[in-house]
This record gives C-alpha cells, sequence and structure tokens, in this order.
C-alpha cells in the first residue's frame, strides 16, 4: 500500500452524505472508482491524488480531509450532542415545574383558574425555547459543515 495515506472518511462521507450523493454519485463526479469511495470512508486510506479529487469533488480544502485534521469533525460531533443535553434541561425543567404546580394543586394551594393562569405561560415559553434550541442546533451545525 506504498503511496497510501489517512483521509478522515467520516467527514467524507458527512459532506458527501450533506450533498445528498450516493457513493456512485461522489464516484463519477470525482472520477474515483466507487470502490475507492467506499474504502476511504470505511478504512480512511487512499491516495494523494484521491484526495485531491474529493477535495475538488466536495468543494473543500485539500488540508480539511487529512485525518490528522480531526477537529472538524470533532466539532461536528460536538454539535450533534448540544441538542441532546438543550433538551435533557428543557425536559428536567419541565418536569420540576409541572411537579411543583401539581403538588400545589393536590394540596389545595391552587384553584383550578390559577392553575391555569400559571401553567399556560411557562408552557409557551418552553416551547419557544424548544424552538429556539433546535432552530441554533441547525444553524451551528449547517455552519461547522461549510467549513
Amino acid at each position: 500500500m506504498d503511496g497510501q495515506m489517512k483521509i478522515n472518511g467520516d467527514l467524507v462521507r458527512a459532506l458527501r452524505e450533506k450533498k445528498a450523493w450516493s457513493q456512485e454519485h461522489l464516484a463519477r463526479v470525482s472520477g474515483l472508482s466507487e470502490r475507492t469511495i467506499n474504502r476511504v470512508e470505511v478504512d480512511g486510506l487512499g491516495s494523494a491524488e484521491t484526495r485531491l479529487a474529493l477535495a475538488a469533488a466536495l468543494g473543500v480544502p485539500v488540508s480539511e480531509l487529512l485525518a490528522e485534521s480531526s477537529s472538524s469533525i470533532r466539532a461536528v460531533d460536538v454539535l450533534r450532542n448540544l441538542p441532546l443535553w438543550g433538551w435533557a434541561g428543557w425536559g428536567v425543567g419541565a418536569a420540576c415545574f409541572l411537579g411543583v404546580v401539581g403538588y400545589g394543586y393536590s394540596q389545595g394551594s391552587f384553584p383550578v383558574h390559577q392553575l391555569a393562569v400559571s401553567t399556560l405561560p411557562w408552557l409557551a415559553l418552553l416551547g419557544v425555547g424548544a424552538g429556539v434550541m433546535a432552530a441554533r442546533a441547525s444553524w451551528r451545525r449547517e455552519r461547522a459543515m461549510k467549513r
């Protein structure tokens, strides 16, 4: 395997999927074989010419496809996990709020009309917060994929 170098196969796959391309289509566009595309994505191996062809086809700098420059794929992985933490915080906040309101209602502290008045604005804020989290995560993911 002379002349083989490590290529960031995860990044190649992510960039290809972002364009909604199959391995076959990337092979045609780059002038490589499907077997080569598969080997790069699975094993992360390819020649310098393979790396040049992939970078040109995917529209990224050649240096970004080096396995050693995996910072961009790590950034994408981190961004994928951000919504999970946001949703977990949202869920804990919603559960605590509803638990306090439910406990107050069961103890007779809240009449029904006060329960509705106090609950609806908070639920609306939780919904808006969830929408903002999803929008930010989507925006960050798109921004990371463009780098």
